[in-house]
């Protein structure tokens, strides 16, 4: 039997375990920054500026001074190659970002030039999507895009082995992963785009309903523009509607948690029950079956018994004095 403090202690673990279901995954008070900067070959004259404004970013990252609370959930970053094959080049703390060398990860940006013959973007904001909604959740998801957006991927092969790409495509990919960006509520600014790409991407962005949470540079302006990293994570405490949201899903949690657990117990009784009337009745039945026997059976002090159940007993004699002994008649 559990004591009421046992007792009381696993009601309220119950009871914190459903608000948290209710609630949804715990999410971890810090960022996650995934930062997307275009190798390919119609980006070339744009890239080396792109770069250094990369590096500008991750510098602030690893320079700022943050609590020491802070450094416990030290926010998530990572750098993202956009080629014909998006490849993630640098994944890590900012605590990592202070130790890595910024000549290795721009060394092997420089290098992924050999794969600048197309332009794969939705594979590399799919790349972006995976790496900010990954375990656990975190508050903050911020995305930094230096590319012009032209999506051109590969498609194969000529027959003289040579890469392919498919047809230059202005406007977003019908198979952009805007639901993921939104359900993650990813902050991005997207820079260094060609005006046209501006008005296409702005278009697509008002589409979706997300105006308030992407930004769009030209690549006239992207250079006047001070990019900055995001802001120390904070939870901020939920909305009216948003607590009532949640005390009416831990509600029905609860309910049909009540549902199982009245289903468990009522189990538990009819249980105990069924085994208390079979014990009951197996009592029962014994009692009758050796009253039956009693009836039946031989009285111990007939000799008919006595054959029955064990050899008779001579009665002793009294000893009334000496007794003579005992002699053997010999022949």
């Amino acid at each position: 039997m559990l004591s009421h403090k046992q007792f009381a202690f696993a009601s309220a673990l119950s009871a914190f375990s459903i608000l948290s279901v209710a609630a949804g995954a715990v999410e971890v008070n810090k960022n996650r920054v995934a930062i997307i900067v275009d190798s390919s070959g119609s980006f070339l004259t744009q890239a080396p500026a792109a770069v250094q404004q990369a590096i500008a970013i991750l510098d602030q990252y690893a320079e700022r001074k943050e609590r020491r609370s802070e450094r416990r959930n030290s926010d998530e970053i990572a750098i993202i190659a956009l080629d014909a094959s998006p490849e993630m080049i640098f994944s890590g703390t900012r605590e990592d970002l202070k130790k890595l060398d910024r000549s290795a990860w721009v060394a092997r940006f420089n290098a992924r030039k050999t794969f600048g013959m197309c332009t794969d973007v939705v594979a590399a904001f799919d790349l972006a999507v995976r790496f900010l909604s990954k375990e656990p959740q975190v508050i903050g998801h911020y995305i930094f895009g230096y590319s012009d957006l032209i999506d051109e991927p590969h498609a194969g092969f000529d027959p003289n082995g040579r890469p392919k790409c498919k047809p230059a495509h202005n406007e977003p990919a019908e198979n952009f992963p805007w639901a993921a960006l939104r359900q993650l509520q990813v902050q991005m600014h997207l820079l260094w785009l060609p005006t046209n790409q501006v008005l296409r991407w702005k278009q697509a962005i008002q589409d979706q309903g997300l105006g308030d949470l992407v930004l769009t540079y030209s690549d006239a302006e992207t250079p006047t523009v001070e990019m900055g990293p995001p802001s120390v994570a904070h939870a901020e405490p939920p909305t009216d509607a948003e607590t009532k949201a949640i005390v009416d899903k831990a509600k029905d949690i609860a309910g049909t948690a009540g549902v199982w657990v009245a289903y468990g117990l009522g189990t538990l009784v009819g249980g105990a029950i069924a085994l208390a009337l079979f014990g009951g009745i197996t009592r029962w039945i014994a009692r009758i079956v050796r009253s039956l026997r009693g009836r039946n059976a031989v009285s111990p002090s007939t000799p008919q018994s006595r054959n029955m159940l064990s050899p008779p007993r001579p009665r002793p004699r009294p000893v009334t004095g000496p007794v003579p002994p005992l002699s053997l008649n010999q022949r």
